[in-house]
């Protein structure tokens, strides 16, 4: 007899002497109506019969209760926290991932080709359109605005902060300052401010149509399911688009392939990635998120 066993049955013989005439019914006798009372958690005893019953033992009658699991309803006591597949070890998920056939990997993959020439005419309208918003826009015009402003600010606080400490240096408090000198130090200070520019309107179109060409031809030759997916949904898809244009700024190579050509004009035509969750209603982190994305489906197909 285990502790538990023994600690149980001590309990019970408590209860028994506690009623006057005892049990009234052999013990777990088949007629009983089994009238529980609590003992301690999860241990109940029939005042009838004196049939113990402990829980957790795949003998408890259960109700399933929303956001509890699975109750006890003799105890009260939770026997399920909720409804989890039990972990499976390395070996097993390694198992699991070769039984699946090589067939169905081609099936799945022509299927996706097949999406690519179902959609391709309404991919590239999407494609353009946000390649549009973001190079072209009054949205991007704005962004500029607001960046310009912010680089002007820190010029300026920059510059007071020189002037203030040459006037608090006692060596050159009665000489007169160099403003040339004054100037070179905050443009060297604030040297990683981008010089942005307008492009003529016909640079701008053609850098337009090469940027969707390069993002059309990236999703057709090597957007798999997790692609996709992404595009099936309207907003995912222009976050993920929108990534593949900030990736475009260095490029993405793999195994010595070119997969989306670098275009280093873009530096100084993308609005900064902080104003995009204000301005454009784009996440910043999604463009984080669309590089992971690309890159896990390049290696699927590339494999």
């Amino acid at each position: 007899m285990t502790k538990n066993s023994f600690y149980y049955a001590e309990l019970q013989q408590l209860l028994e002497r506690c009623l006057p005439c005892g049990f009234l019914f052999p013990q777990a006798y088949a007629g009983c109506t089994h009238d529980y009372i609590p003992m301690d958690s999860g241990f109940c005893v029939c005042r009838e019969c004196g049939d113990m019953h402990i829980c957790c033992q795949g003998k408890c009658p259960e109700t399933v209760v929303e956001n509890s699991g699975r109750v006890c309803t003799i105890t009260g006591c939770v026997t399920v926290a909720c409804e989890m597949r039990p972990e499976r070890n390395a070996g097993e998920r390694v198992t699991s991932m070769k039984k699946v056939s090589l067939k169905q990997h081609v099936k799945n993959y022509q299927q996706g080709q097949n999406m690519t020439s179902m959609t391709a005419t309404h991919l590239w309208e999407t494609i353009e359109t946000v390649v549009v918003e973001l190079l072209s826009s009054d949205k991007t015009k704005s962004c500029a605005m607001q960046e310009r402003e912010r680089y002007e600010g820190k010029e300026n606080s920059y510059f007071s902060k020189i002037v203030r400490d040459l006037s608090q240096n006692k060596k050159t408090n009665n000489v007169r300052p160099n403003m040339l000198q004054i100037m070179s130090t905050v443009y060297f200070g604030c040297k990683k401010h981008r010089i942005l520019q307008e492009e003529q309107p016909y640079e701008m179109r053609e850098i337009q149509k090469q940027c969707t060409e390069s993002i059309m031809c990236l999703i057709r030759q090597y957007g798999w399911v997790r692609v996709w997916r992404q595009l099936q949904n309207q907003t995912r898809g222009r976050e993920f688009i929108c990534s593949m244009l900030y990736l475009m700024r260095m490029g993405i190579t793999y195994q010595k392939r070119q997969i989306l050509p670098k275009m280093a004009v873009l530096n100084s035509l993308l609005p900064m990635q902080a104003l995009l969750p204000t301005v454009f209603k784009i996440r910043a982190k999604s463009i984080t998120e669309g590089e992971n994305i690309i890159k896990l489906d390049i290696r699927r197909v590339a494999c």
